[in-house]
């Protein structure tokens, strides 16, 4: 610490006080303070300023040093300087950020009088675009080695590279990515907020080991569900349910059900659920069901968005014994033809089911599933997609012991239709998709009876691995550069996800085929510049 210190003291009795305080100068026999960039890309040219001033009480000469750790270079790296007593000198260093993707450090040394001075200061290294994720998928069938090597990485910052390898009986679905995404969603609206909260809902040790993703710790998880819980009870207002913002002034019906969905499901896992929300909000969901349903005036098929609203809160509710029958088979045998979504049927089926009339029940979920996803709606205003209904159509059978082998094997397709958006080069999942995708992902490997055996091989390390549910295991740069090798056991097919994630070492290239950006200078009067 170099700077100024003060003492203060307070005296003071019934009827008079004072006070006196008194500063006092602290700084070390050799002053060095550098400023620089508070971040590089790679290539990027600055300059590391270095103040450099002479406390010792005497003149001499000083030994100074400025050498980057990590990915930089210092010119004129090593100088020496007379300096007189208390005299200052400011030197200049060219710095350059080299290829790399990390928290470099600058170290300044500086040595002289007897005294020497060495410090390290922070300097984030990355590049200004962002990273890739490739992915291939591999049926196995019959059992084969995967293998990979730094060609799986090739063209990426070695530093920034974090590979995955996934093999199961399951079809190739990124589960683990999935519920990372959604964990780490930078945004905070009700239902931001409420699919981050699932993302730790699901992601427990077990449930995280099992899919091979980054667990959240008791502790970590729990501050999570917490912030969630509170987030949404200030954002729910007087009649049950829930501002986009937390402002009141936009409210979205169709979000209640999901956000009392994911109450329940925290309450079920042993969380601390503030009950009045989730009263207020089971209330809510209760009075729209028997009153008729939100009519969702303006948007387009408002009637099967109201059909799909009175579905999902039908199910809601008949978790907890509280839909009406009557009104659950009212709406099957005479709204069910509004359907635009095999989702909305099953959520009806489900609910019919647990409060009692299978028959009705089991022919609404087989209606859903005879749905094609081709058929929704490209915009529906329901939060969805296609790719989310297949998800959560399985999950939520899985969840409530009514699924079916003929059900599950719509996992494969939606297993085709990510392969579909992996060749086409975009993979965005919404908060939506990662949620379901991590629901799914769960509910299976919880059923899963396969098994999945075999060694691993990182260089000249061999490891065995006992037969599981799921092999999933994340590797480093360093690690492909060795050469990984999975020699998998058990019953074949199964199914191998390889995914790497990383920062290229070149900017991409100029892409306007969705959209473009140009910029035209004039001069004062509108003329061009």
């Amino acid at each position: 610490f170099n700077g100024t210190l003060r003492v203060s003291a307070l005296v003071y009795s019934d009827t008079r006080y004072g006070n006196r305080d008194v500063e006092t100068l602290v700084r070390a026999p050799i002053l060095a303070e550098a400023s620089m960039p508070r971040v590089m890309a790679p290539g990027d040219r600055s300059t590391v300023t270095l103040d450099v001033q002479n406390f010792t009480g005497k003149p001499g000469e000083f030994a100074v040093r400025v050498d980057g750790e990590g990915p930089l270079g210092i010119g004129e790296a090593a100088r020496k300087v007379q300096l007189a007593a208390d005299a200052k000198q400011t030197l200049s260093f060219p710095l350059t950020a080299q290829e790399g993707y990390t928290v470099a450090k600058v170290r300044v040394r500086v040595d002289g009088n007897g005294f020497k001075v060495d410090r390290r200061y922070d300097l984030p290294v990355r590049a200004a675009w962002p990273q890739v994720l490739r992915s291939q998928t591999r049926t196995l069938d019959p059992l084969a080695p995967i293998t990979l090597d730094s060609g799986f990485a090739g063209g990426l910052m070695a530093g920034s590279v974090n590979a995955r390898m996934l093999v199961s009986a399951l079809p190739p679905i990124p589960f683990a990515s999935a519920l990372q995404g959604a964990l780490n969603y930078p945004y905070g609206c009700a239902e931001q907020t409420t699919s981050k909260g699932y993302a730790a809902l699901l992601l427990d040790q077990a449930t995280s080991a099992m899919l091979g993703a980054d667990g959240l710790d008791a502790k970590a998880r729990r501050e999570r569900m917490e912030g969630a819980f509170g987030r949404l009870a200030s954002m729910q207002v007087a009649n049950g349910n829930f501002s986009m913002w937390g402002n009141d002034d936009y409210v979205n019906p169709a979000l209640t059900p999901y956000i009392a969905e994911f109450l329940l499901d925290a309450k079920d896992a042993g969380f601390a659920v503030p009950d009045n929300v989730l009263q207020k909000a089971l209330n809510r969901i209760s009075e729209d069901l028997l009153s008729g349903g939100n009519q969702f005036y303006g948007q387009e098929r408002r009637d099967a968005l109201k059909f799909a609203n009175q579905a999902y809160s039908g199910y809601v509710l008949a978790r907890v014994n509280r839909a009406p029958l009557g009104t659950l088979r009212a709406l099957y045998d005479n709204e069910r033809g509004k359907a635009v979504t095999g989702l909305s049927l099953v959520h009806l089926g489900a609910a019919l089911s647990l409060q009692g009339d299978g028959k009705r029940g089991q022919a609404a979920i087989a209606a859903g599933f005879g749905m094609a996803g081709k058929d929704r709606p490209a915009y529906f205003g329901d939060y969805g997609s296609p790719l989310r209904d297949d998800a959560l159509m399985i999950a939520l059978l899985h969840e409530r012991g009514l699924a079916k082998p003929e059900y599950d094997a719509r996992a494969v397709s939606l297993g085709r239709t990510l392969d579909a958006r992996r060749s086409s080069g975009w993979l965005w999942l919404s908060t939506q998709e990662q949620v379901a995708l991590a629901r799914l992902g769960k509910a299976l490997m919880a059923d899963q009876k396969k098994l999945v055996s075999g060694e691993l091989a990182v260089g000249e390390a061999r490891e065995a691995i006992d037969a599981r549910k799921l092999f999933a295991r994340v590797f480093d740069a360093a690690q492909l550069a060795q050469g990984v090798r999975f020699l998998p056991q058990g019953q074949a097919p199964m199914f191998a996800s390889l995914e790497v994630a990383g920062i290229p070492r070149q900017a991409p290239a100029p892409d306007n085929s969705v959209i473009g950006i140009e910029c035209d200078w004039s001069t004062t009067d509108g003329k061009p510049w």
